[in-house]
């Protein structure tokens, strides 16, 4: 049974800029919380490399790190790194060698993180680039230890006995309720046997220490250990529905089941017993659980059969921290809505939470609510999991309790797919809005998130980031998120009601709706909160259901979008924007009905203040340009963009303007009109969108100084191999540069 319901209304994605490192692994201390800022964000420092730059740039700037904690394989870590004497913020990078397996370094909040797989020592150079273009570089090296353990506890569904010390795999345990209640120590091991199945609930008992966590795993050979929400139907249950369509079958199941697999697929619920018509229906009434197959199920769906969801968790950690879970299966949890199969969070009424847990390798499949849902889990990490079939999120990470403020936490390579709701979603609190049963007038806001080198895919959204501020969403894959049977929005990437975030190095292609949109949360609280001061930069976007990039609904403002490429939607924009102070250099469009349309709303009446250039716009179907009447034209700077295609090129309040026209408004007046010369026409990856060395957008743009001054380099990939190429003298158009 479920020990504790905490419903959140709203999630958090936040990331900042570090200036001064910490040595201490899994260090709490992170940017204070709360609305966005409407101030911009200083400028992002340039990479190595960058014009200006180089250490010969400021003599005083240098990596003050000298050496990093320890780690220990399966113990979560997140250390700084820190530079002095340079202008911050600094922007980080691994510039030979590599970290140890399983860990990452962010690179806007110079962040070393994850969770490590295996010992030994790993050397490395980092590199941080300052605001006024130096680059410092500093050699190191990190050691992962085997870690600090103590007793280990053997569990065999066939072999073991309750009766047995469980020390030793020739003594082992049997059951999952012997560990649920057992009382272990700090560094004990609790590891279950690969390829058996335990059909129960695991309710951890008890929690480690800093250092000293406890490991829940596995051991042997073979397929992952399962602990499944569901119990087969036995064979024998089965008999024919008589009041019933053809091939409608019928068992006595008493729990009432949210989620039903048959021979290992989730299968799909009906409104009645009349409703089932094919392979895979199922409806439970009273009592009786009504399924379709040819057959009787038993011989229709073997390996095990007919699955019938009936405990709410696979894993559920209530008030427990320092615990590190790995290698495991958690399948058919049945519990609603805002449970999941692994859940952790805070016991009710005690003011107690769970923090400091990671979560690696694991498999989570079909279940009725979330996969992984963590609330108010600070310092907590996913990694390297599967996650799918979920009819609500793959991962859920909430923070609604002031008290228990989400600092810093990081959800890392994995694979979220075919869940209803968002693939990976963070869920804060609006302010002003009522959270268990409180009313936060401040609202709830994450930091320090790190959500990086994820793939999600075929999900109502693909990640969707709400009330998070300082964090940074980089080198994911989202894709072919079109679900809309849980309400999903369709978004590659969804930032809503969160500011100063970075969203970088993305690839996001064939979603229902926009690659990715910045929004307000629409003020569910007291007070509508926006999505301001965020940097979109060096991201693939194509093909979406239809705009490439949407910045919607104030007071979002103020955000810079840089260095995208953006390509393949004709039913939309690639780039629709409201609000003030925006600013768009150094982008690729090609092929959208609109390249850019600049609008007002009921709820945005104030649209200016925004600056366009550097850009191409390329293959336009209806509109290079499209300014709505009230967009404040005084304020709005078009210069030194290049323009292909269009039937009326510009529109603005209502005119159709040609060239002539539109630079007789002064804007363009430096502009190209022609064709760019991309490297290939018909693109199929990004990198077809460069243009070519010698052709006029090559050497057309204009210097936007050092913090702009670094685009796409030739022969990225993305996302996981987006190089940075420095401007030269004259500046080019667009985003990528063949150099």
């Amino acid at each position: 049974m479920i020990k504790c319901l905490v419903v959140c209304a709203a999630v958090v994605f936040v990331g900042a800029g570090c200036s001064s490192g910490f040595v201490a692994a899994k260090n709490t201390t992170g940017p204070s919380k709360g609305a966005p800022s409407p101030t911009p964000p200083p400028p992002a420092p340039p990479p190595p490399g960058q014009p200006g730059g180089g250490s010969g740039g400021n003599t005083g700037f240098a990596v003050s790190t000298s050496g990093l904690v320890a780690a220990s394989v399966s113990v979560g870590y997140r250390v700084g790194v820190a530079a002095s004497g340079g202008t911050a913020p600094y922007l980080w990078s691994v510039v030979s060698g590599s970290l140890p397996a399983g860990l990452i370094l962010d690179a806007t909040q110079g962040v070393i993180t994850g969770i490590p797989s295996a010992a030994g020592t790993a050397s490395f150079e980092i590199a941080a680039a300052d605001a006024a273009g130096s680059t410092a570089m500093k050699s190191l090296t990190l050691t992962v230890g085997a870690g600090n353990w103590a007793t280990t506890y053997y569990v065999d569904a066939s072999a073991g006995r309750d009766t047995n010390s469980g020390t030793s795999q020739s003594a082992a345990w049997q059951s999952v309720a012997k560990v649920n209640s057992a009382k272990f120590s700090p560094g004990d091991q609790i590891l279950f046997k690969r390829g058996e199945v335990w059909r129960d609930e695991l309710d951890f008992p008890s929690s480690g220490r800093s250092g000293e966590p406890i490991l829940i795993g596995a051991y042997g050979t073979g397929a992952a250990p399962v602990i499944s929400g569901a119990d087969v139907v036995p064979s024998g249950a089965w008999t024919r529905c008589s009041g019933c369509a053809a091939n409608v079958w019928e068992a006595a199941v008493k729990t009432q089941p949210n989620i039903v697999i048959f021979g290992g697929a989730g299968g799909t619920k009906q409104g009645s017993e009349a409703a089932v018509a094919k392979a895979g229906d199922w409806f439970w009434s009273a009592g009786k659980l009504f399924v379709w197959a040819a057959g009787n199920p038993a011989n229709a769906y073997r390996s095990p059969g007919v699955e019938s969801g009936s405990r709410d968790l696979g894993l559920g950690l209530f008030a427990i921290s320092f615990v590190s879970v790995e290698d495991l299966q958690f399948v058919a949890a049945n519990g609603l809505p805002t449970q999941g199969a692994v859940f952790a969070g805070g016991l009710a009424g005690t003011g107690q939470t769970s923090h400091d847990l990671d979560f690696a390798r694991l498999t989570v499949a079909d279940g009725a609510a979330d996969g992984i849902h963590l609330e108010d889990c600070n310092n907590c990490v996913v990694e390297n999991s599967t996650v799918s079939g979920m009819a609500r999120a793959g991962v859920m990470l909430t923070s609604s309790r002031p008290q228990a403020p989400v600092t810093a936490a990081a959800v890392l390579g994995n694979t979220v797919a075919n869940n209803h709701f968002d693939g990976i979603s963070i869920f804060g609190c609006a302010i002003g809005q009522k959270c268990e049963g409180a009313v936060l007038p401040a609202g709830q806001f994450f930091s320090g998130m790190i959500i990086a080198g994820n793939t999600a895919h075929d999900n109502g959204a693909g990640i969707y980031v709400r009330w998070t501020n300082h964090s940074s969403v980089t080198a994911n894959v989202s894709f072919r998120n079109t679900d809309t049977s849980a309400n999903g929005e369709g978004y590659g990437i969804g930032i809503e009601a969160s500011s100063n975030n970075t969203i970088a190095k993305n690839l996001l292609y064939s979603n229902r709706t926009r690659g990715i949109e910045l929004s307000n949360d629409g003020g569910v609280g007291t007070k509508a909160t926006g999505a301001s001061n965020n940097v979109v930069e060096y991201n693939a976007v194509h093909d979406n259901g239809d705009h490439g990039i949407f910045t919607n609904a104030a007071p979002t403002q103020s955000n810079q979008f840089l260095y995208n490429v953006v390509w393949n939607h004709p039913n939309g924009e690639c780039f629709l924007a409201n609000g003030v102070g925006h600013v768009f250099y150094g982008n690729t469009c090609w092929n959208s009905s609109t390249g850019i349309e600049l609008y007002t709303s009921s709820d945005t009446p104030s649209t200016g203040g925004i600056t366009v250039k550097n850009n191409i716009f390329a293959k336009n179907v209806v509109h290079s340009v499209h300014v709505d009447a009230g967009v404040t034209m005084g304020s709005v700077a078009f210069d030194y963009n290049a323009y292909e295609g269009g039937t009326t090129p510009f529109m603005v309040n209502g005119q159709n303007d040609d060239v002539k026209e539109w630079q007789a408004k002064g804007f363009d007046v430096h502009g190209l009109f022609a064709n760019p010369g991309f490297l290939n026409t018909s693109p199929a990856a990004a990198g077809d969108l460069a243009v070519l060395a010698g052709s006029a957008a090559a050497i057309g743009g204009t210097n936007l100084g050092a913090r702009f001054a670094m685009g796409v380099g030739t022969g990225s990939a993305w996302p996981g191999a987006v190089k940075t190429s420095a401007q030269g003298t004259e500046w080019s158009m667009g985003a990528v540069m063949q150099k």
